[in-house]
């Protein structure tokens, strides 16, 4: 009896060492899996960040030292560059190097929790760009479908109003997260406590329609007045060259590629964060999520890409200063000579065009940005 009793005590042991055994090798892939999720999507994003601040930054050299770029437009653009700069570096704190710092504690953690390591600048940047987007859509459409044009009216005192309330209104809209972003010591780890979720649902709904719906339905009115005013326009305005009209199309046709790269790049996600409060599925929502915020870094990446293949000027001088940077560090040519002669390439059947203007004595060039 004792012997079978042994023996059947002996076969449940052997059972249960098997049950804990796979059950241990089940959530050792499960942790894999995670892992290597975790180490794809970091690398992702760390791609698209570098890329983003590569370009960006060509973006705003190019501006800052060609004169023939520094226009109030350009401006406009150095300053969507700036907001995308800023939404990159503010994302990598929390979403890239998170679990390879130790976060401090106390005042100093709090303090650094609201402005560093959590991801609030990357909304104070989101803003920005919203507002840039919106004033650079009207500019056009004040510019061309006008009768004598407003470009000229669109001086450096009211872009210096513009560039200040832009960011203002940026800071002042992302109060709210300010507040409610605070340290959780134990984990180590920036959240957001709201007050109520009605509250953190109405900031959504505020996002939504006034960052997302709002300033893209304007950019959509904006520029669908300037395409049809272009359709119609069979005669060009005697003041204007045939030159500055095809230059003004075609910085025209680059904004409108940027505003659509930031509608699908942004609604999407602003969308996301109401529906959210309402889906039950935590797990899909959160897998949309890192979807969605790839989708930010894209929308950031791709500005500086934009400018290069629609504006000749634009490519021509940031392959020069990409250039001129790797000979400075003392790196092969190769790649440099290559990149120019595409440069070439695409520019040669579009030859800069040039009009001469005489004011007084003096007797200038002016180029006409394609």
């Amino acid at each position: 009896m004792w012997l079978f009793l042994a023996t059947l005590n002996g076969k449940f042991i052997n059972f249960f060492v098997v049950v804990s055994f796979a059950e241990a090798l089940e959530l050792n892939l499960k942790l894999t899996k995670t892992t290597v999720g975790v180490i794809i999507t970091k690398a992702i994003h760390s791609v698209l960040v570098a890329a983003t601040l590569v370009g960006n930054v060509l973006v705003c050299l190019a501006i800052l030292r060609n004169k023939v770029l520094q226009t109030p437009v350009n401006y406009l653009l150095m300053n969507l560059a700036i907001a995308d700069m800023m939404i990159v570096i503010s994302f990598t704190p929390r979403h890239i190097l998170e679990g390879l710092y130790h976060h401090p504690r106390g005042l100093v953690g709090e303090i650094l929790c609201k402005t560093i390591t959590s991801d609030t600048f990357t909304w104070v940047g989101g803003v920005a760009s919203a507002i840039s987007l919106v004033v650079m859509a009207y500019e056009r459409f004040a510019a061309i479908t006008t009768q004598f044009g407003r470009l000229a009216t669109f001086n450096h005192r009211k872009l210096r109003i513009v560039v200040v309330f832009c960011w203002t209104a940026a800071i002042i809209f992302n109060v709210p997260l300010f507040c409610v972003r605070h340290l959780n010591s134990e984990r180590g780890f920036c959240e957001s406590h709201w007050p109520s979720v009605k509250f953190a649902l109405g900031n959504n709904f505020a996002w939504l329609i006034l960052i997302g719906i709002v300033p893209f339905s304007l950019m959509t009115f904006f520029y669908g007045k300037v395409v049809m005013h272009i359709r119609r326009e069979v005669v060009p305005r005697q003041h204007l060259s045939v030159p500055m009209i095809k230059s003004r199309k075609k910085v025209t046709k680059m904004l409108m590629t940027v505003t659509a790269i930031y509608g699908i790049c942004w609604i999407p996600n602003l969308i996301l964060y109401v529906v959210w409060y309402f889906a039950s599925e935590e797990d899909v929502m959160y897998t949309i999520n890192k979807v969605f915020l790839v989708l930010i870094l894209v929308n950031s990446c791709a500005n500086p890409i934009v400018y290069a293949l629609q504006s000749r000027l634009f490519r021509k001088h940031m392959v020069n200063i990409f250039c001129l940077c790797k000979r400075r560090f003392g790196n092969r040519q190769d790649f440099c000579i290559a990149l120019k002669k595409w440069e070439e390439n695409t520019s040669s059947s579009n030859p800069k065009p040039i009009r001469l203007v005489q004011r007084g004595d003096e007797v200038r060039v002016l180029k006409f940005p394609s």
